[in-house]
């Protein structure tokens, strides 16, 4: 779903529908009317495999360049996990932070909600697609840095009797709005709630162009691009001293990013500041 207007300079978001649906369901629709002339709205169909998905949402960060991720459900699990990495914040709905929960009881073959793409309409939930999410939900806070407590907001339907993860979320972030809805965030509520928090959000919280880290030893760094290995594949963080002969440095994402243990407290590697702390 591209940009109607090309020849204005809008803002972009990418929105990540829920484990069931497609980038062509009804929330997709309602955001781009809702929004039409002031965001465009990226919605792609997410590949059914949540290492598949994960990977795919990345691509499409480096490759749409959105202002903002809006994740429903099972698309606020992988939105949160791409925050800190990508340093684009997100709007999570509802997120269904334990996937293995909502799928453990739903062994064998379901119907898409809407439409996808590829014309593939039925999924199959399997104990290896359920093992997959138990993995990933074991992991999915290690990367979490308190620079980033205010970039995520959740929005929370009251009456959600699906997902729990009010609680959860607050763990570590600070922003939680509430609409008077269901787990499935319904078009009026879309209109009304979600589109302002959407305009709100894009108004207030940017994506991080210049990114600046401090090792946990103190000495302060700057992260230029996250480049692939070529023989692996693998992801890699270059990165550049602020000190001494400014030499040039590459170590792979996860650990640059991983939070480690030191004196029996948890921190990241590498903590993310704000630009001002280093030119003070």
């Amino acid at each position: 779903m591209n940009n109607p207007f090309p020849n204005i300079s809008i803002k972009k978001i990418l929105f990540l529908h829920g484990f069931t649906s497609g980038g062509n369901c009804d929330i997709a629709h309602t955001l781009i009317d809702a929004l039409q002339g002031e965001v465009e709205v990226v919605s792609p169909d997410l590949p059914l495999h949540p290492t598949d998905a994960l990977e795919f949402v990345r691509h499409l960060c480096v490759t749409e360049k959105p202002d903002l991720i809006v994740g429903s459900s099972c698309g606020a699990f992988y939105a949160q996990q791409v925050v800190r990495t990508e340093g684009i914040p997100a709007l999570l709905i509802n997120p269904f932070f334990m996937m293995s929960e909502f799928l453990e009881p739903r062994i064998g073959t379901h119907a898409y909600k809407c439409k996808r793409e590829d014309g593939v309409q039925t999924f199959e939930v399997t104990p290896e697609l359920i093992k997959e999410f138990m993995q990933i939900e074991q992991h999915q806070f290690d990367l979490y840095d308190d620079f980033n407590k205010d970039r995520a907001w959740g929005l929370f339907g009251t009456q959600d009797h699906l997902a729990h993860f009010k609680t959860k979320f607050s763990e570590y972030y600070s922003t939680i709005r509430t609409f008077d809805g269901g787990h499935t965030i319904e078009p009026q509520n879309v209109r009304s709630v979600l589109a302002p928090m959407i305009k709100e959000m894009l108004a207030t919280v940017h994506p991080l162009h210049e990114r600046y880290f401090r090792h946990f030893k103190g000495n302060l760094y700057r992260m230029w691009h996250i480049a692939l290995d070529s023989e692996t594949m693998e992801r890699k963080v270059v990165y550049q001293a602020l000190y001494g002969e400014h030499g040039y440095w590459c170590r792979p994402e996860k650990m640059f990013f991983e939070v480690i243990e030191r004196d029996g407290k948890r921190i990241p590697r590498f903590h993310e500041i704000d630009k001002n702390e280093v030119e003070q």
